[in-house]
C-alpha cells in the first residue's frame, strides 16, 4: 500500500530529503517517480515564495476533509500554494480610499497569510458590502450632480433665448440668431424639441435679418437652415415653430 503524508511544520526544505511530505513507496516506479518530480515542484515554489507554517497546516486540513486521494496529494498541494501565493500578491496591492475599508482588507489577508481562510473570507466580504455602499452613494451623488448640471445648462440655454427675443423687439435679427445659436450650444442633447426649436427661432432671425437689409447670403443660410430643420422635426417639438417657409 502507498502511503503519502504530509507534516504539520513549515516549509523551510531545500532538498527531497527535507521535505514536509514523505512518500512511502507502494507505487509503481514510473508512478513513483512522478510523485517525487511533483514533489520536487512543490519545493521549489516554497523556496521562491513564503508560506506560513499555519497556512501549510490548513492546506494539509483542506486535503484531509476533501479526501484527495494519495496519487493526486502533492499535484494538488502545488495547485493550493500557487494560488495561495497569487491571492498573497493580490491582497497586497488591493487597496481602497476608506481606511476603514483598507484596515478589513488588511485584516483579512493576514487571516488567509494564516491559514484562517473563514475568517479571511468573513473579513473580504464585510469589506466588500462597505465598499458596495459606498460605490451606490457615490453613485447616487454622481446621478444628482448629472441632473443638476442639466437644470443649469437648460437654464443658462434659456436665458441665452430670452436674449435672442429681446433683440428680436429691436429688430436686431442678427444679434437675435447668435444668441439663439448659444442657446442650442447651451441645450442638452436629449432636448430635442428645445434644440429644434432654437435651430427654427435662429433661422427665422436669419430670414428676418436678410429680409430687411437686403443680404441674399443671410436669406439662403435661413432658408436651407428651415428646410433641413423641418425634415427632422421630433414627434413633440417645444413649442410648435412658427416658420415663414411652411406650408400649410
Amino acid at each position: 500500500m502507498t502511503t503519502i503524508t504530509g507534516a504539520s511544520g513549515g516549509v523551510t526544505a531545500k532538498n527531497i530529503t527535507d521535505s514536509p511530505i514523505s512518500i512511502q513507496n507502494g507505487l509503481s516506479e514510473e508512478a513513483l517517480l512522478k510523485l517525487l518530480e511533483k514533489r520536487e515542484q512543490f519545493l521549489e515554489l516554497t523556496e521562491k515564495h513564503t508560506i506560513t507554517d499555519a497556512a501549510l497546516t490548513a492546506f494539509f486540513a483542506t486535503i484531509r476533509i476533501e479526501k484527495v486521494p494519495p496519487e493526486k496529494l502533492v499535484e494538488t498541494m502545488i495547485d493550493i500554494a500557487k494560488r495561495y501565493v497569487e491571492q498573497m500578491d493580490r491582497l497586497s496591492t488591493l487597496e481602497s480610499d476608506d481606511p476603514e475599508i483598507g484596515v478589513l482588507i488588511e485584516k483579512a489577508r493576514k487571516a488567509l497569510e494564516d491559514g484562517d481562510t473563514k475568517n479571511g473570507e468573513r473579513l473580504l466580504k464585510e469589506a466588500e458590502e462597505k465598499e458596495a455602499l459606498a460605490a451606490e452613494q457615490a453613485m447616487k451623488l454622481a446621478e444628482d450632480a448629472k441632473q443638476a448640471a442639466g437644470k443649469r445648462a437648460m437654464a443658462a440655454a434659456r436665458l441665452a433665448v430670452e436674449q435672442g427675443e429681446s433683440a428680436i423687439t429691436r429688430l436686431a435679427y442678427k444679434v437675435a440668431a447668435d444668441h439663439f445659436d448659444r442657446a442650442l450650444t447651451r441645450a442638452l442633447a436629449d432636448e430635442e424639441g428645445f434644440r429644434f426649436y432654437m435651430r427654427d427661432r435662429r433661422a427665422n432671425a436669419l430670414f428676418r435679418h436678410g429680409e430687411r437689409h437686403g443680404e441674399r447670403e443671410s436669406l439662403l443660410t435661413a432658408i436651407e437652415l428651415g428646410k433641413t430643420n423641418l425634415s427632422e422635426r421630433p414627434k413633440d417639438s417645444y413649442p410648435k415653430p412658427r416658420t415663414i417657409w411652411e406650408t400649410s
